[in-house]
């Protein structure tokens, strides 16, 4: 504002000089009034740069609060980060769980297509005795389903068969410890009379799996041998030594501390757990498991036939002891999760359902 005032009165000087012979007359009348513009000019300019300073202290004012906002917003921003970022955690927890949950729930088809499967008289329905055979027979054809790996791994003369002295060679092959292992487990794993006994129980699951009897394993003899779970003449071998390493007392059957091989330092749950298996393990109840009753527990039939009888208290809506695709079908949701469920899932797996 002074730089105008300044221009101006330069501009009136050069007006009164240029016209100074003209006007002398008026010159006291110009002067007088330029003063008075020049005193109005002032009191203007010191007004206007007033209002200038109440305009800049309002402006600062006003700065000031939005800096305080701005600063406020920061720190609340953050808040709502943190937020965001738990809650995109827990959606991402969600959805792995959800994932979990898809990949454990069989498709409809698949489940159509493995009741047909199971189904084995086509009545439509399947019964308890249908599926545990299913089971069995499927646990098989998974332990033969690797049958050329092993047979590449343990043939070391490459003739085609398994010779004993092969196999006991594959099976006592002095790998070494993984890390982790005490010098107490490697002293009995080293230990003379324990590898004699292995050595012994390994012989006469060779003799009991070779059933041709020409003292080698073919591919279809091999597998009883390392799944002994899936042939009756290798599982009786197999529970009658443990049978044997498990009875304290001589008398061929287990009670039930004998079976768990309980010290008494079990929590309240695992003896509940304990003692409702065994119960269900003892058929004949008499309070012991005789040899029988051991080869259902390491055969794992057990165990298959307890997660069936869960599925069959979700999926056996009429109560008919069958189940029917559409009430399997039904069921899918309710045992995801459940040991039936697990075994299903492998099922679809094997068969590429």
């Amino acid at each position: 504002m002074r730089g105008c005032w300044i221009l101006f009165l330069a501009i009136s000087s050069f007006v009164l000089v240029t016209h100074s012979d003209a006007a002398d007359v008026d010159e006291h009348h110009d002067e007088h009034q330029a003063a008075e513009e020049h005193h109005e000019e002032e009191h203007h300019e010191e007004h206007h740069e007033t209002d200038s300073e109440h305009a800049d202290h309002g402006e600062h004012h006003e700065e000031g609060h939005a800096e305080e906002h701005v600063a406020e917003g920061e720190d609340t921003s953050y808040e709502e980060s943190d937020a965001q970022a738990a809650a995109e955690d827990n959606e991402l927890k969600l959805d792995d769980e959800n994932d979990e949950q898809e990949e454990e729930l069989l498709s409809s088809d698949q489940i159509q297509a493995m009741h047909k499967k199971i189904d084995a008289n086509g009545d439509g329905k399947l019964s308890m005795a249908e599926i545990l055979e299913f089971s069995k027979n499927t646990r098989k054809a998974i332990a033969r389903k690797d049958v050329d790996v092993l047979m590449q791994e343990m043939d070391g003369n490459k003739d085609g068969k398994v010779s004993l002295e092969e196999h006991i060679k594959s099976t006592f092959a002095k790998p070494e410890a993984p890390e982790g292992v005490t010098d107490e487990e490697k002293a009995e794993q080293e230990d003379p009379a324990k590898e004699k006994a292995r050595k012994e129980l390994e012989v006469s699951k060779f003799h009991a799996a070779d059933a041709n009897k020409d003292k080698h394993l073919d591919k279809e003899e091999l597998p009883a041998v390392v799944a002994p779970e899936t042939y009756d003449s290798v599982l009786s071998i197999v529970a009658a030594d443990i049978l044997k390493a498990k009875d304290k007392n001589g008398d061929k059957e287990l009670h039930s501390e004998e079976f768990w091989e309980s010290d008494g330092g079990e929590d309240e749950d695992t003896k509940g757990e304990q003692s409702t298996d065994f119960v269900k393990l003892d058929v004949d109840k008499n309070g012991k498991l005789n040899l029988e009753e051991m080869k259902h527990w390491e055969s794992g039939a057990f165990h298959t036939h307890d997660a069936m009888k869960q599925l069959f208290e979700v999926a056996d809506q009429d109560s008919d002891h069958h189940i029917s695709a559409e009430e399997l079908d039904n069921a899918r949701g309710p045992i995801t999760g459940s040991q039936a469920a697990s075994h299903m899932q492998e099922w679809a797996e094997h068969h590429e359902l």
